[in-house]
């Protein structure tokens, strides 16, 4: 008798604690659903141009306008709606964008380093977080150093994309981010990268 009581006592607390980590786990993925969904929200605030390059020219080949043309960036801007984006957050500084990966996301910058790491572009409470500006630096990118900081997440959003630089041939492919502020654009160029 005393051995049934035993394993009844011990199927509850086992019981219990699988319907314990099944709402943990249900709510860390309703998590990653609503701040994906919420940056995915945000992309209508940014237009990403269409690549306009000619497939019939080859692109190692100039054209007779290119060589008598200076030299100057090949960059095709992404369009961003500050003034939409800054009614829905006044706190935005920026958007920053590297092609061919999920990083495509507004940067804001708060009063402190902490805020933001919690919450959305939205203001709403989410482990997300947001991309932003270290708080001590010039909202404008104009200090000599400008630190961004963003979550690893693990549904492969925010700054898991930076993963893929850890291969050399991806890294010569991708060597610039685009980084779009209501004052000018700035492209970013990766030189070195260490997890820290």
């Amino acid at each position: 008798m005393k051995k049934r009581i035993w394993t009844v006592i011990l199927t509850l607390i086992f019981a219990i604690g699988l319907i314990v980590s099944i709402y943990q786990i249900a709510g860390q993925l309703r998590e990653y659903r609503d701040g994906n969904d919420s940056y995915t929200d945000l992309e209508s605030y940014i237009e990403i141009p269409e690549d306009h390059a000619d497939p019939t020219v080859p692109e190692d080949i100039p054209t007779e306008s290119e060589e008598n043309a200076p030299e100057e960036s090949q960059v095709q801007w992404p369009t961003v709606d500050f003034s939409a984006l800054s009614e829905i957050n006044p706190d935005i500084v920026g958007w920053i964008y590297i092609e061919d990966t999920e990083i495509s996301y507004p940067v804001v910058q708060g009063s402190d380093n902490q805020y933001y790491l919690k919450h959305l572009f939205s203001g709403e409470y989410n482990s997300s977080g947001c991309i932003f500006l270290d708080s001590r630096v010039s909202a404008d990118f104009s200090d000599r150093h400008s630190i961004l900081y963003g979550h690893h997440m693990k549904n492969g959003t925010m700054f898991s994309g930076l993963d893929k630089y850890k291969v050399q041939e991806y890294y010569d492919a991708h060597s610039l981010a685009l980084l779009m502020t209501p004052g000018g654009n700035y492209e970013v160029e990766f030189f070195a990268g260490y997890v820290a």
